[in-house]
Order: C-alpha cells, then structure tokens, then sequence
C-alpha cells in the first residue's frame, strides 16, 4: 500500500537530512519515525536513548565548559556569548529528549522522575544554578 504525503519544504528538507544522516532512503525513514511514533519505547530501547552525555560529543561540552568559564569571568566576545547561547539552546533541546525518555521510563517502572534518575544516577547536566 502506498501513500502520497505534501510536506512543508522544510520538514522535507529536514527528513531527507535525517535519512541521509542514518544511511536510509527517505521512505524507510520516514516508515521508522512513524512505527516510533506509535509504538512505546521498552524499556531496554529508552535506557539506550537516555545518554549522560546528551548524544553530545566530548568537544561540544569542551568548548562550553570553556565559554562558560569565559561568562563567569566576565571575558566573553559577542560571538562567543552568541555561541554560548546556541550551545545553550543545543544543550536544552538535548535535554528535553531525555527527559521524555526518562518520563516514559519512569511510568513503565512506575515509580517517579526523580526516583529513575536517581536510580540512573542522572544530574542534569548544563544547569548550574549555583554557580551563576
């Protein structure tokens, strides 16, 4: 069975690049984000999805940890503080993907937020009230 979609240029755009990125054609792509969609997640496939690091690679928390040390020093160039704040916005989008994972966990094991990232030993990271 076959079904015809209009997309907006963009979403297009953006779900070409996804299949690109995994290595699928865009019908297999588009086919695995819909069974996503509809399908709850075991538990086995949430843990994998709920990264320490965010999914983050090693030099993009480097150059934050960096800007930040810049920030509370009070030493940060306009494109820095711009960039400061697109890793921000990175970071925030990362986190919010997790915390889904980690509330839908939370409902299978049916226990609270808290009590799984505990139990995962899970601090948010990119958060430091206190420091500010």
């Amino acid at each position: 069975m076959a079904i015809t979609l209009e997309l907006p240029p963009e979403l297009e755009h953006q779900l070409r690049e996804e299949a690109a990125q995994n290595g699928l054609s865009l019908d297999r792509h588009i086919s695995q984000r819909l069974v996503e969609t509809h399908q709850p997640l075991t538990e086995a496939a949430l843990l994998q999805r709920i990264r320490p690091d965010l999914g983050l690679t090693p030099e993009i928390w480097g150059r934050y940890d960096q800007l930040v040390g810049q920030r509370r020093a009070e030493n940060l160039t306009a494109y820095e503080y711009d960039e400061l704040i697109a890793l921000d916005n990175m970071i925030e989008q990362a986190n919010v993907e997790r915390i889904k994972y980690l509330i839908e966990l939370a409902k299978i094991r049916a226990v609270s937020l808290e009590k799984v990232m505990s139990d995962l030993g899970i601090r948010p990271r990119g958060f430091d009230f206190e420091d500010e």
